[in-house]
């Protein structure tokens, strides 16, 4: 009941104009927002806060989660916003929205006025944002337990998201909401051995596939999982049909680092999309965490068969960022 009661006050305070100390991604990444390159596709880079979004945090450290799941958690739910798209409106006046994943329900929905302006309704990007926020300021602070953070732009609070046990009776908004189940997709491969081949198959359009290999040395599959939710925070920002040309980067901890190799259309036509990598980094990162198998890692995106591009998962050989870490 104190988590409710915490949100409504600080939903009060800053419609009252109040500040905290608002977290920001901007203030703490080298990254840039996407840009295009002049042709018809897009280089996406790991997404940039929009001025004006300031995101506002709470925690209720009695009730702790895993770290491994709320980041497992965050990549299916990101998986799912970035379906509805990018700029779309979340919907309003429906109540809370809620998605249970790994042990870990993640709520959000829009506080929107009744009929806000474009300025003031919440799109997914910024419940994104917010979970990319989130989860950084409980990797920061070893904190990782039931939270919640509210996305506010230009002073006009948007929505919010939380984290929370799944099946916990103080979630935020529990006696309003829409409830839907997710699960990690199983594996069609059986097999445990660190350098075996593993493919595996989208459970909802079986012509999509990733083959993968771990080859070592070995990592936490914190990394991992760190590494997949900001694959999956890029590839967001594209639609589902758009070609991939370009796609790597770090993870929080830049002890990791991704890329993304893209062959020609093969005989059939078929061309690497977001689309289709988006479903790869929600399928492989995943299994290696639930097989405990995690270290580096090679790994081919596939549609019907057709090898499109692949890609891996490395040690960058770089110092850890002062500012940003993952969990231990």
């Amino acid at each position: 009941m104190r988590f409710v009661t915490a949100i409504l006050q600080m939903t009060k305070q800053l419609e009252e104009g109040h500040r905290d100390d608002p977290h920001s991604l901007a203030d703490r990444h080298d990254y840039q927002t996407y840009k295009a390159d002049g042709s018809t596709n897009t280089k996406y880079l790991y997404p940039k806060d929009p001025a004006g979004l300031r995101i506002y945090i709470k925690y209720d450290t009695l009730r702790p989660l895993k770290p491994e799941d709320i980041y497992a958690a965050a990549i299916d739910v990101i998986y799912d916003w970035a379906d509805d798209g990018w700029d779309t409106d979340v919907p309003k006046d429906t109540g809370k929205f809620t998605k249970d994943f790994a042990g870990v329900s993640v709520g959000f929905r829009s506080i929107a006025t009744e009929d806000p302006p474009p300025e003031g309704r919440i799109r997914y990007k910024y419940l994104i944002l917010g979970v990319l926020h989130l989860i950084k300021e409980m990797s920061d602070n070893k904190r990782w337990v039931a939270s919640f953070a509210i996305v506010e732009l230009n002073r006009t609070p948007l929505g919010f998201v939380d984290f929370n046990p799944v099946g916990d009776p103080f979630r935020v908004g529990s006696n309003n909401e829409t409830n839907v189940t997710n699960t990690v997709p199983a594996t069609t491969s059986a097999t445990r051995d660190l350098s075996a081949t593993k493919r595996l198959f989208d459970p909802d359009d079986h012509d999509v596939s990733v083959s993968y290999e771990v080859k070592g040395p070995s990592f936490p599959c914190v990394e991992i999982l760190s590494t997949a939710l900001y694959a999956m925070a890029t590839a967001a920002q594209a639609p589902g049909d758009q070609t991939c040309q370009v796609f790597g980067g770090l993870n929080p901890s830049r002890k990791l680092q991704w890329s993304t190799f893209v062959k020609r259309p093969s005989y059939s036509g078929y061309i690497l999309t977001y689309g289709i990598i988006r479903k790869a980094w929600r399928l492989f990162p995943q299994q290696m965490y639930k097989s405990k198998k995690c270290g580096e890692v090679s790994f081919t995106y596939e549609y019907k068969g057709d090898d499109l591009g692949g890609g891996s998962i490395w040690d960058s050989n770089l110092a850890p960022s002062p500012n940003v870490g993952t969990a231990r």
